[in-house]
């Protein structure tokens, strides 16, 4: 009997959490689909349920941004994917338009009113036989002197652009006027529930104005996504000093708790590849950035940022096993970690960090930075090849008190390489004591200094060792990478590091399974 009581009792428990999925197609081409465009679909937003699926059609654009305003719960996350095979879904939020109308006769700058688009601005993308280039903006029409230059004329939502020849017929201006291709709304309570419990996979963010995807919530699962092209660039030039490109734009964007961010590949956007973000909406901890490809962005490929506004906070952050690289020409962080805190009053910081087996590979700025009232950050693991600037950079703005430093700070297992003497490969500004290295390799091609500590610079790991009382079993030595121009980071049977201690060289043999 009690075994019978038992069974019962089990079966209840399980039907109670099995909820009836819907599927509901997006196409404007299946006729069996629910939905034909992203705003029929934001116009019944409120009819989803825990557990439905909202699948997109492969091979279709979708214009427009994606409104979430529903939520799942922990056993049954809402689902917003594709179906059918083939190319993913794209969600762009731009436009295209057409009848572009020549400012005068024998003048190169057209025009074309967007009465839709925000005051605030747009974001422009020129597509040209097979090369998509991003638009250039300028203050002014008269500046507008050279391709792709463009000018918004937010009282008369009015585009401007450069063109030798007539745009409707030499290439394909994409404008995009959505702030987001995908943003989980809020209602202004920290800890709300509107819009939590929501997985977005397989589907391809461009072309917004602001961002790819942004999430200000919590429990998010973002995988197997491309976003790409989101934002502006900044195209400094001859023009007023005040003036220079409101640069923007995230392929990735949470401002929220319980986030897991993987496996994506997420490229040219117009400051930050990935960004978790606390900007006083909601409390931001717990979140997990993992096996993802980031790589040329404006500003930082991975950033961990905390404004300054009061009571704000991050709390662990996991950012392990991504790929980072840079093959453009502006200078971008690899993954960075901050806080902007100026005032000892503001309570806001960002604490308990990990970054740990990530592969960063020709980073055009620092490869790791860890910058004001960050605390308790380890990074172990992590392999660097050849960054423009410093490989690991530890240190504070000038004007930050020293109370406001950063606090136990660590790196253990690292690699970090260096073809040039211009800068130092690890580079530590510590008047409070509290970074620790140990059991790093650390290697300038060029022969130039290896560390910088406190503004001593050392290219001998006995000399470091004494003054500096850190890098205990550190070398100073090539790790003899077998052919890390092409990629494999593999390493020479005679390479220092197969010397070091057990538990370092299984760390990097598991990070090696990882690159690409």
């Amino acid at each position: 009997m009690n075994k019978f009581l038992s069974l019962l009792l089990l079966l209840g428990f399980s039907i109670s959490n099995i909820v009836a999925q819907k599927i509901y197609k997006v196409s404007a081409t299946d006729t069996s689909a629910a939905f034909s465009s992203i705003e029929e679909l934001n116009s019944s937003m409120n009819i989803f349920k825990p557990g439905d699926k909202i699948l997109f059609r492969r091979g279709e654009i979708f214009r427009g941004g994606i409104m979430v305003k529903a939520h799942g719960t922990a056993n049954n996350y809402i689902t917003f994917g594709a179906y059918r095979r083939g190319k993913l879904p794209v969600i762009s939020g731009a436009i295209v338009p057409e009848n572009w109308k020549q400012l005068n006769k024998h003048s190169k700058i057209w025009k074309h009113k967007i009465p839709q688009a925000d005051p605030e601005g747009v974001s422009v993308f020129i597509r040209k036989a097979d090369k998509l280039s991003w638009g250039h903006w300028r203050p002014s029409i008269k500046y507008l002197t050279e391709p792709n230059d463009f000018y918004w004329d937010k009282n008369s939502l009015t585009l401007y652009v450069y063109s030798k020849s007539n745009p409707n017929t030499e290439c394909e201006i994409r404008v995009g006027i959505n702030w987001y291709c995908l943003w989980g709304a809020y209602d202004g309570e920290r800890d709300s529930a509107e819009c939590s419990y929501i997985k977005i996979k397989n589907l391809e963010f461009r072309h917004a104005f602001e961002g790819g995807v942004r999430g200000q919530t919590h429990h998010w699962i973002i995988q197997n996504i491309k976003s790409h092209h989101n934002g502006l660039r900044e195209w400094p030039r001859k023009i007023p000093i005040d003036s220079l490109t409101p640069s923007l734009g995230e392929g990735i964007e949470f401002d929220g708790s319980d986030g897991l961010i993987m496996h994506n590949e997420i490229y040219e956007n117009g400051i930050h590849g990935i960004h978790v973000h606390a900007n006083g909406y909601f409390i931001v901890q717990r979140d997990t950035i993992q096996f993802n490809k980031v790589y040329n962005s404006y500003h930082t490929n991975i950033d961990i940022k905390n404004d300054f506004q009061p009571d704000n906070y991050i709390r662990d952050i996991v950012i392990k096993n991504n790929t980072v690289f840079d093959n453009h020409d502006y200078e971008c962080n690899g993954i960075q970690v901050t806080a902007e805190r100026e005032d000892e009053e503001i309570k806001s910081d960002v604490r308990n960090v990990e970054i740990c087996n990530n592969t960063i590979i020709h980073p055009r700025g620092v490869a790791i930075a860890v910058y004001n009232w960050s605390k308790t950050v380890k990074i172990y693991g992590n392999i660097i090849y050849n960054p423009l600037h410093d490989a690991i950079q530890i240190t504070a703005a000038s004007n930050i008190p020293s109370k406001l430093y950063f606090e136990n700070i660590e790196l253990y297992n690292n690699i970090a390489v260096r073809s040039d003497s211009e800068y130092d490969v690890f580079v530590v500004d510590d008047k409070n004591h509290q970074v620790k290295a140990g059991y790093n390799v650390w290697f300038n091609k060029s022969g130039g200094n290896i560390v910088r500590w406190n503004n001593r610079e050392f290219k001998n790991v006995e000399v470091y060792q004494s003054i500096t009382g850190q890098g205990k079993n550190s070398v100073f030595e090539d790790p003899l990478f077998l052919d890390p121009d092409n990629n494999n980071f593999t390493f020479a049977d005679d390479s220092p590091v197969r010397f070091l201690h057990a538990e370092f060289w299984k760390t990097i043999s598991r990070l090696l399974l990882n690159i690409f």
